[in-house]
């Protein structure tokens, strides 16, 4: 009733813009219904129904390893995620708390899985993105790709940045081979190894093993002091000029949690 139009006007450009017809008539009468019978939109929702405490609980260490150890696999193969459960096998059996050794688990992986070209090409190359798009959209598709990453960003002279460059739906094709070749990472062959980015993701993730092993060596003495240390990868964001900036503000808190873990004093044998 807000929106000087009528229910069949919306109605009709929902059908004409073509994306999820039916759920978003359905989200539109809903969000009518909300205004008239807020109670009745609720029970429809589900929002009075029992809240389910077990699926709000914190996931153990072990059901996260297990979880990112298969992610990882797929991601780089199993030689790739031994690297993570190596560590992990050390986390699990260190006097680590409960906090510090999830904080461990997740941000081991998530430097582990960085979101680079091979990764990026391997999400296109699932079947299930063109079901995605088949879902979501009606009529024949024809994809277009923005890429800002090398060879097809251009450096803007004035802000910095790498520009994106728009690329027809050939390069389907070729993220699919890359998909298929992605062992390559990391190796002579990888044409990605020495951009910024790649450099960059390295550093980070070499940073975080060597705070990674001095937690170990010093859980004994302080078992819940590092769970701070070890979630900071959850605080390092996007791509970039922006990561590296938000990589400074991450790199000032390490600084503040390393110094005074140097004043802790350790435990007498």
């Amino acid at each position: 009733g807000g929106l000087p139009l009528s229910a069949e006007a919306i109605a009709r450009a929902i059908e004409l813009n073509g994306a999820q017809v039916e759920k978003n008539r359905e989200a539109f009468e809903f969000g009518r219904l909300c205004a008239v019978d807020p109670g009745r939109a609720r029970r429809l929702a589900g929002l009075d129904a029992p809240v389910d405490l077990a699926s709000r609980r914190e996931e153990s260490f072990e059901r996260i390893v297990a979880h990112r150890h298969a992610e990882l696999v797929d991601y780089g193969g199993a030689r790739f995620a031994g690297r993570y459960a190596r560590m992990m096998e050390r986390v699990g059996a260190s006097a680590l708390d409960a906090a510090a050794k999830r904080a461990a688990a997740r941000g081991h992986y998530k430097l582990l899985a960085a979101k680079d070209e091979w990764e990026v090409a391997r999400l296109y190359a699932r079947p299930g993105f063109r079901q995605e798009l088949e879902r979501a959209f009606e009529g024949d598709l024809k994809l277009r790709f923005h890429l800002g990453a090398w060879p097809f960003g251009r450096l803007d002279p004035a802000t910095g940045r790498r520009s994106k460059t728009e690329v027809g739906p050939w390069l389907l094709p070729v993220l699919r081979l890359m998909s298929r070749l992605r062992r390559l990472r990391g190796s002579a062959l990888d044409p990605f190894r020495a951009t910024a980015e790649a450099r960059l993701a390295r550093r980070i993730l070499a940073q975080y093993e060597q705070d990674l092993d001095l937690a170990l060596s010093r859980a004994a003495d302080a078992p819940g002091g590092w769970a701070e240390l070890l979630s900071l990868p959850d605080r390092i964001r996007g791509y970039g000029p922006v990561r590296e900036a938000s990589l400074r503000r991450v790199e000032a808190e390490r600084a503040a949690i390393l110094a005074g873990a140097a004043r802790r004093p350790a435990r007498a044998g």
